[in-house]
This record gives structure tokens, sequence and C-alpha cells, in this order.
């Protein structure tokens, strides 16, 4: 996953049904050159109203708002980024057990003493 919070890139390429298929190449399909990096510790803090803003129309609303923050955290963890440790700390206080979990692993990387 790495600092991956969310991708159908990803998904197609090892979905087992996907060696069925033909490759095909159509535009539509093609990334948008306009769409930012998520700013992962940002997207973190997300409120319900916020998320449903956000990515209204968006491929992201498949993972609704606890899955979504869930990778997130994981994503943050994984870069062991002390940026991270605030909003992540906030996920512990304020969210789903979901993402509140994740969030502690995810403190748990960055803190680990070989991360210095």
């Amino acid at each position: 996953m790495g600092n991956w919070a969310f991708g159908c890139d990803v998904c197609q390429m090892v979905c087992p049904w996907n060696r069925f298929s033909a490759i095909e190449y159509d535009a539509s399909f093609a990334p948008y050159p306009d769409v930012p990096t998520p700013d992962l510790i940002a997207d973190l803090r997300l409120t319900p109203e916020k998320f449903k803003q956000k990515f209204n129309g968006n491929p992201v609303m498949r993972a609704r708002r606890g899955g979504y923050l869930r990778n997130t955290a994981v994503a943050l963890g994984n870069s062991r980024s002390k940026a991270g440790i605030p909003a992540l700390e906030g996920a512990l206080q304020e969210d789903a057990p979901l993402v509140r979990q994740h969030a502690g692993w995810a403190l748990e990387q960055i803190r680990k003493p070989d991360n210095i």
C-alpha cells in the first residue's frame, strides 16, 4: 500500500478476474492531469460533510469516509513522517473505531526507535 490512500488502478492490476479481460485503451479512463496528490494530513481531518463535498461523484465515495480515513492513516504510518503525528493523534480521539485502530498503528510506526 505504501503511501497510497486509494487507487482503483491498483485494484485493477491485482484483480484475478482481469486475467480474462482483453487489454484495450480508452481515453476516458486516462488519469486526470489536474488532480493533485492528496494531502494525507488534511484528508485525515475531513469531517463527514467535508468528505462528501470533496469526493462527491468521485470513486473514493465507494470506500466511504471510514475506509478512506483508515487508508489515509495507514499511508501516513507507512510514510513514517513525524508531520502526521498531530492529525493521527486527533483521529485517535475523534473518529470511528476502524480509523482509531489504524491511527494507533500509524503512530506506532512513526514513533519506532529506528525512525530517528
